[in-house]
């Protein structure tokens, strides 16, 4: 098992292009990326929280991920809670999408 401070992808069930970036327990979405930079944003941006948090990651999205870097530490709170990319959650997550996409 990856520790927090290890950046992971996780597939994304909702069809987007980019799989979800997970880091220090919570999840990202793809924003945007240059060659070697990539921006990521708090999967809650957008909802009632409006989680501001936001990723700036360097390296070959394509090569290992252990050979990326976060490069604007110190990350600002995330005011949308508790960190949010539990493998338990992530799954559930996907099975009810799953059940409701097949009825």
């Amino acid at each position: 098992m990856a520790d927090d401070n290890e950046i992971q992808f996780i597939a994304n069930s909702s069809g987007r292009r980019w799989p979800l970036l997970s880091y220090r327990g919570y999840l990202y979405l793809h924003n945007r990326a240059t060659l070697q930079t990539s921006y990521w944003r708090c999967v809650n941006a957008t909802k009632k929280e409006r989680c501001n948090v936001r990723l700036t990651v360097k390296g070959d999205l394509n090569g290992d991920p252990k050979d990326l870097t976060v490069a604007n530490l110190p990350l600002k709170d995330h005011v949308c809670g508790e960190p949010n990319s539990s493998v338990e959650q992530i799954c559930a997550e996907m099975k009810l999408t799953a059940a409701n996409d097949a009825t």
